[in-house]
């Protein structure tokens, strides 16, 4: 029976349940709950020999060390200890922080798509006591570089450095950030195996912020909102962002949730409506901060000329045709009686389509309207509407409709660690703490 002073905080289990605090959303990484106070972890092996790999080691305790010490080159303020081989298998209660090969997880089978689990106990504040991590031993496995490929027989063979990087990655209190915080980054610590075989920014961030001392964190400056009518992309600048303590270690910006680029500048093209855009900067000792602004694309004209004439915009007769047709837009009558015109673009709605004069659609039944908005060299602009109606030539039963609420799926939250139906991945399972909400921005 366990003491009032410490709980598991990763639990195997088919039902386990997975608590997991999430970083600020922008930030490319997500934790768990418990990590090392201390700032160090021995983690020792219990490895089968494993002759000659395909990147020429000739053991898995070499390829585990090399994965140890890509995690402890990330920050001084944690180091993984290389405690060497050890006797013991997957005790998740003998004081060893171990790695071993098993077909079984705390007596359980390993679920058909489970490369391997991590096992990790602590106090109830969060404190990491032990971390066990168990590979599935079924699993065709082998040490290389580059892309995942397969043997002869057409399965998939895992690289084992790859994998121990992510399982460590577990160890260091780092949770998914493609599936418990909902992420889309590049990174070791994927939910799902793909070509990345090193850690990322992202990663190396995620444990600079956990393993941070005090710091006082970045300040971002994304700069102020901005409006235009997206004949010429946005200039996204922010220089103006800055570290009282240290200095800017990574730049992130997103444009409606989508990360768009990592640097200080950059520029974007944007359709007609409103855009959310956000600077996350992360400062060296891990801290963050974001700023967002408001892009609004809408016709807007240039600042034009004094004593300019506008131009005049021409989406030629509205249009009927038959479903599967194909129609041309046609905004070549437009013209510009004291220049010329330098800008076409066609919307529908709020999306624009083209940027040209002639533009083929094949629209789908009903009644579409396009709009032509141009715009001349001395920055005037014009708008002409051409309304395309769709009928269809057959009479068709859509069929009985079917109203309700879709099924509700119920599933277990863990941290997954293995591979997936069409793309490997892995699993990890367990329950973990809420981490103390001091941690956060």
């Amino acid at each position: 029976m366990m003491s009032n002073d410490r709980r598991p905080c990763t639990v195997v289990g088919a039902i386990a349940i997975v608590a997991v605090a999430c970083a600020r959303p922008a930030a490319g990484f997500c934790l768990l709950s418990a990590y090392w106070f201390g700032g160090e972890a021995v983690i020792r092996y219990n490895f089968p020999p494993a002759g000659i790999r395909t990147n020429g080691t000739e053991s898995w305790d070499a390829n585990a060390v090399w994965a140890l010490e890509r995690w402890t080159a990330v920050t001084g303020r944690f180091q993984f200890t290389d405690g060497g081989p050890s006797r013991v298998g997957q005790d998740n209660r003998d004081g060893v922080n171990n790695m071993v090969f098993d077909v079984v997880i705390g007596g359980d089978a390993f679920g058909p798509e489970t490369l391997a689990v991590t096992v990790t106990r602590s106090t109830a504040d969060g404190d990491a006591l032990e971390s066990d991590i168990v590979f599935n031993a079924a699993v065709v496995w082998d040490a290389y570089a580059g892309p995942l490929h397969a043997d002869r027989d057409g399965r998939t063979v895992f690289d084992f450095r790859r994998v121990a990087l992510h399982e460590l990655g577990h160890v260091l209190g780092l949770g998914h950030p493609d599936d418990s915080c909902q992420q889309t980054v590049p990174a070791i610590m994927n939910a799902r195996t793909t070509d990345t075989e090193a850690l990322t920014d992202d990663d190396r961030n995620g444990v600079s912020f956990i393993y941070a001392d005090e710091n006082e964190p970045p300040v971002a400056v994304a700069g102020g909102n901005q409006a235009g009518n997206g004949v010429r992309p946005f200039r996204l600048n922010g220089t103006a962002s800055g570290d009282e303590d240290g200095f800017i270690a990574l730049y992130q910006w997103r444009v409606n949730g989508e990360l768009h680029a990592t640097g200080p500048e950059t520029e974007v093209a944007l359709n007609f409506g409103t855009h959310i855009v956000a600077l996350t900067v992360v400062d060296d000792d891990g801290g963050s901060d974001t700023d967002t602004i408001i892009i609004d694309v809408g016709p807007y004209p240039f600042a034009p000329k004094s004593g300019n004439r506008p131009p005049v915009a021409d989406a030629s007769d509205d249009m009927t045709m038959l479903l599967g047709e194909s129609a041309t837009l046609d905004a070549s009558g437009s013209f510009d009686t004291d220049g010329e015109i330098v800008q076409h673009i066609w919307t529908e709605g709020e999306s624009i389509i083209a940027r040209s004069p002639l533009v083929p659609v094949v629209p789908s039944t009903g009644t579409h309207v396009y709009r032509i908005t141009v715009f001349d060299d001395q920055g005037s602009a014009a708008a002409d509407e051409v309304a395309v109606t769709v009928q269809s030539d057959l009479l068709s039963d859509p069929g009985p409709v079917i109203n309700g609420r879709p099924p509700t799926v119920m599933r277990p939250s863990v941290a997954m660690c293995g591979p997936m139906a069409m793309a490997p991945m892995w699993v990890g399972l367990g329950v973990v703490l809420l981490r103390r909400s001091s941690r956060f921005r």
